[in-house]
């Protein structure tokens, strides 16, 4: 019994031996590490590119916001110089609802492209050197935005007078183009940031791709062997 119980345990021991050894179990081994390592190549694509490709979503409302504020300051500009001129009272009613919705949406978009405005789609977080930009922005800002409300404010008998009306029709025409020059340069900026997230998801799709099909590769040599 203790001979027969050794031949069987030594059999195993060799049976045991031969497939480790075999040459099928060896590839399984490394096929099965190989499509671990594809898996795990896959994974990290989605990790670092799916979340640039969502904020890439918002690149262009950004953009689209941000350009259109300097068209809404040449409107303001326009619409309040039209207004201070008009002397038919249904016209003049007119344009200070036109002034008044335009220094709203001026505002309401000035606003969220630095804290973010959820139906406008911005999500409100700039790079520092965009923030740097707005702070020069923001004196003229609140000058043009001020001069406007007031103009839409005040009462008919006022509005056409040196002192008043066109006191705060000069302020909005002096720092009009200052204001435009800013926001073009921040317009520059966020195209800037969209490129450079553009070219890094290039750079990262391509180097994933280029480990996948190594890793095919190695699989595939290892099969020939």
């Amino acid at each position: 019994m203790s001979d027969s119980s050794s031949v069987s345990t030594t059999a195993a021991y060799v049976a045991e031996l031969m497939s480790r050894r075999h040459p099928a179990a060896a590839l399984n081994r490394r096929y099965l590490a190989a499509l671990l390592c594809i898996a795990g190549l896959i994974v990290l694509d989605q990790l670092l590119i799916q979340p640039e490709l969502s904020q890439l979503t918002f690149d262009a409302p950004v953009i689209n916001v941000s350009g259109r504020q300097r068209m809404l300051s040449q409107r303001l500009t326009k619409t309040a110089l039209v207004l201070v001129q008009e002397t038919e009272p249904a016209r003049r009613r007119a344009r200070r609802q036109e002034l008044s919705e335009v220094v709203a949406l001026w505002t309401r978009s000035h606003v969220g492209l630095q804290q973010g405005d959820r139906e406008l789609s911005l999500p409100g977080r700039n790079p520092a050197k965009i923030t740097a930009a707005f702070m020069q922005l923001e004196p003229h800002f609140v000058a043009m935005r001020d001069a406007a409300l007031r103009l839409a404010t005040l009462p008919d008998e006022q509005l056409s007078t040196q002192s008043v009306g066109r006191g705060e029709l000069a302020t909005l025409l002096e720092h009009e183009p200052r204001f435009l020059t800013q926001m073009n340069a921040i317009v520059g900026l966020y195209e800037g940031e969209t490129r450079s997230r553009v070219r890094q998801l290039v750079s990262t799709g391509w180097t994933i791709a280029v480990g996948i099909l190594a890793t095919m590769w190695l699989l595939h040599t290892l099969a020939i062997r």
